[in-house]
């Protein structure tokens, strides 16, 4: 994707997301707010058994992972907030709540 051509649609909706998807928190023209998503899940269920799979492994620059959960906006619900698992270029993986300030997938078409 030529980010300095992209100019964002609409935010994909959460059901529609695949693992290997880009999305971006902050600016979409900017590569370094690239997200690449491993994994979505609902809520903190979905998080414990995200947790008790990767925490401790190693990524694949050699870092080992250790995920903490986001802090959720006073008005959403951790227990079935939309989440998506990656990093950012550069940085370590983490859990990232979607849409909002979050992450965010545009529609490329």
């Amino acid at each position: 994707m030529n980010t300095e051509e992209f100019r964002p649609k609409a935010i994909i909706p959460f059901d529609d997301i695949k693992p290997g998807d880009t999305g971006f928190i902050g600016d979409p023209a900017k590569i370094d707010n690239a997200f690449k998503i491993y994994e979505k899940g609902i809520g903190r269920k979905w998080f414990d058994v995200l947790v008790a799979k990767v925490n401790g492994t190693r990524h694949y620059d050699g870092s080992r992972i250790q995920l903490t959960f986001p802090s959720v906006p006073d008005d959403c619900d951790p227990d079935t907030i939309e989440l998506v698992y990656g990093n950012r270029y550069y940085l370590p993986p983490s859990v990232e709540i979607y849409g909002g300030d979050g992450v965010a997938v545009f529609d490329e078409k």
